[in-house]
């Protein structure tokens, strides 16, 4: 059980070395992005009493930066386990520099090259395909397939082209690992007629728990990319490391940079002659980022001072991994159904799961439907929960995983999906994956506090049957027992609104309240608030459904068929937004239950607020879901649909203070089909007979009756 050992150590020395993340769960790109106090205090000391200087020059500064250079780039060879013999280093901007740097010196061969790629590949050596001559991408059957040797290859190209394999140590998708032996098996199957085979391990997600071994005797890769900052947090560097035996990959290598000539010739003859010392002084062009190189030195000695050794990292992420990951799979909502689809390998207590620290899943709700990835992360960030959503760069990872056929992807993109990050609910499958990553600086709580938020969130302890279904909406007709309490305009987006001052008639234009905000007829368009077709009344059991508390779902929007389509200003979602005061009453009153404070209305950005008239019959909170049709004085408004929610109502709109409530309770009360939902939108309705012969255009004021017309109970329960 060595190797699954938590390292508690780690508790303490994360709240001393980066006090900023004491409220924080921090589980993206490994944890080890964490830039500790003691590495930046060392760095800035010794920027402020060393002077360095440009490397390319000969004064001491210069030459004493030129020497620390040298210095750090053995450091780091000596810190993958690289013979300097075997091996040079050059540094980067980032891991993506790195491939191109391969794909610059490929290209340039006489007869090019052609490209294999394993499917866990990150999107930055995906792109390498579009240089090659050919490329085909891989799974685990393809690429043993050709260790056994079959081309991959659909057909010969003209020539003898290089060929060029890529793949991952480990994947930064889901963590599963792939061996490193792969390069070494291609080149002992290569026979003397095929052409010369490359391998590119991208090692930047596997190297920042793990130790990379380049003196492993079954290590053969010719060019390895990695990421300084996922193994540091700091500074922000990349590293190619290049196999010497590769090297003449990079001697047709046609663009040269400043400091990797030794002589250049211009005019009438054009000639230049590159620098042959070593590899990395004929790639590295342009003045070095000599201050963040200088900061690696520093970072490998605070690394071994707080970690020890690679390998304790390595047992301790593992130990945490199968914590969190058992930890997912083990939550169940009160049927029975898991609430999580993982598609990293889940752990036993039995055996060894050749798996990196990366955790990546779906949420489902009680009935199986997926939650969007959008509204997760609305949450997590209210929560100060560090993770990454959507895409994760792996295209071919994505959609294995998934089962994205190209058409579906392709669908999605004209649907408005971008890189796996959802616009709105999933429907039939995701589109992309909530990756919870682990690493050096993670720690116990950050696993504690994450299921806990996954539990309060979206495990639905009660499964409510039709009968369970809260009080019903009483039939209070259409008697005048309701008022306009509020009217606010926002001139400006985002910021704070105008109140109408009672007794001030304000007017209702076609594409809402006037100044709101501050456009004319002109520049609108058509409204686009609807409901959602998953969230439309089709029968009862849809309705029998609803997770609100007490009242039924959202109406269907006549606006779904926008048959009388409603103009709205560019900067809105609809003419009009409502709320109730009775709902706002509701929800403060669950607020105020788990001991957080109330919210004002204000917080919601309503145009018109419409509480109960004196001495009247109060309606139940949240009725206006199930209005269709409303009056204010004599004239009439249709209701569009309910209003999806964001952190937006966080805000206050006086001080700009942004809060936990009232999201988190809306989240937990007001959740349909993973969206959270308070308020109506309407728009102006003129009736036939009256208003739309008026020559003026309506007004309202505060105090203004509001009459019921049409409400979607009665129809809901006679289906």
């Amino acid at each position: 059980m060595a190797r699954f050992q938590y390292n508690s150590a780690v508790e303490g020395f994360r709240d001393q070395e980066y006090p900023a993340l004491q409220d924080s769960v921090y589980l993206d790109h490994a944890g080890s992005t964490l830039c500790s106090k003691s590495l930046v205090d060392a760095f800035a000391k010794e920027m402020t009493s060393v002077l360095y200087g440009n490397p390319h020059s000969g004064s001491l500064p210069s030459q004493h930066s030129a020497s620390k250079i040298d210095e750090v780039r053995v450091h780091l060879l000596n810190f993958f386990k690289a013979d300097p013999d075997q091996y040079d280093l050059v540094f980067v901007a980032n891991a993506t520099a790195g491939v191109k740097m391969v794909v610059e010196g490929m290209r340039s061969l006489p007869e090019g090259y052609v490209f294999a790629y394993h499917q866990a590949c990150h999107t930055s050596v995906v792109g390498a395909r579009e240089e090659a001559r050919q490329s085909v991408c891989l799974d685990n059957v393809g690429v043993q397939s050709w260790l056994s040797g079959e081309n991959p290859f659909k057909s010969a190209t003209s020539g003898t082209p290089a060929t060029l394999f890529a793949y991952s140590a480990q994947s930064h998708m889901d963590g599963r690992r792939y061996p490193l032996s792969w390069a070494k098996q291609l080149k002992e199957n290569q026979t003397q007629s095929s052409s010369r085979i490359l391998t590119l391990l991208d090692a930047a997600s596997f190297s920042a728990t793990s130790q990379l071994d380049l003196s492993h005797p079954q290590f053969a890769a010719d060019f390895v990319v990695l990421s300084l900052y996922k193994i540091f947090g700091f500074p922000d560097l990349g590293v190619l490391i290049v196999r010497r035996s590769a090297e003449s990959v990079f001697n047709q290598r046609k663009y040269f940079g400043g400091g990797t000539v030794d002589m250049v010739v211009c005019g009438d003859e054009q000639w230049h002659s590159p620098k042959s010392y070593s590899l990395h002084e004929r790639l590295e062009d342009g003045t070095l980022p000599f201050h963040s190189i200088l900061a690696v030195d520093i970072a490998i000695s605070t690394h071994r001072r707080l970690f020890g050794s690679m390998d304790q990292i390595s047992s301790h992420t593992a130990y945490l991994y199968r914590e969190l990951c058992n930890g997912l799979h083990n939550l169940r909502h009160a049927n029975g159904n898991s609430v999580c689809h993982i598609y990293s390998e889940i752990p036993n207590d039995e055996a060894y799961v050749e798996t990196g620290p990366v955790v990546s899943f779906n949420i489902r709700d009680s009935r199986g439907l997926w939650i969007g990835l959008a509204e997760f992360e609305k949450l997590a960030i209210l929560r100060k929960m560090h993770l990454r959503t959507g895409g994760v760069c792996s295209p071919a990872g994505i959609a294995s995983a998934l089962d994205l056929q190209p058409w579906e992807m392709k669908r999605n993109l004209s649907a408005g999906i971008r890189c796996g990050e959802d616009n709105g609910r999933f429907t039939n499958k995701p589109s992309g994956i909530v990756r919870a990553s682990l690493g050096a600086m993670s720690t116990r709580s950050d696993v504690s506090r994450f299921l806990v938020f996954m539990k309060e969130f979206f495990v639905e302890e009660t499964i409510k049957m039709p009968s369970q279904i809260g009080p019903e909406v009483k039939n209070v007709g259409t008697t005048s027992n309701l008022q306009v309490k509020t009217i606010c305009v926002y001139p400006i987006k985002s910021c704070s609104g105008y109140i109408v001052p009672p007794g001030v008639r304000w007017e209702v234009r076609p594409e809402g309240l006037a100044w709101d905000p501050g456009g004319r007829g002109a520049s609108s368009r058509l409204s686009k608030a609807r409901m959602q077709k998953h969230q439309r009344l089709e029968n009862a059991q849809s309705w029998q459904l609803s997770p609100f508390p007490g009242v039924p779902s959202p109406p269907d929007s006549d606006s779904e068929q926008q048959s009388q389509p409603g103009k709205i200003l560019l900067s809105n979602e609809s003419p009009i937004l409502m709320i109730c005061a009775s709902s706002v009453d509701m929800l403060n009153q669950t607020i105020m239950k788990t001991g957080g404070s109330a919210v004002e209305e204000a917080v919601f950005r309503a145009n018109i607020v419409i509480e109960t008239s004196p001495g009247q019959q109060s309606w139940p909170a949240y009725s206006e879901d199930m209005w269709r049709r409303i009056s204010i004085g004599n004239h009439g408004f249709k209701l569009l649909g309910a209003c999806q929610r964001c952190q937006m109502v966080c805000v206050d709109q006086t001080t700009g203070e942004r809060r936990q409530e009232p999201f988190v309770t809306l989240a937990k009360t007001r959740r349909l089909n993973g969206k959270v939902y308070f308020g109506t939108h309407m728009r102006h309705d003129p009736s036939e007979q009256g208003e739309e012969l008026d020559a003026l255009r309506p007004t309202i004021e505060v105090g203004d009756v509001v009459m019921v017309e049409d409400k979607a109970t009665d129809t809901c329960r006679e289906r």
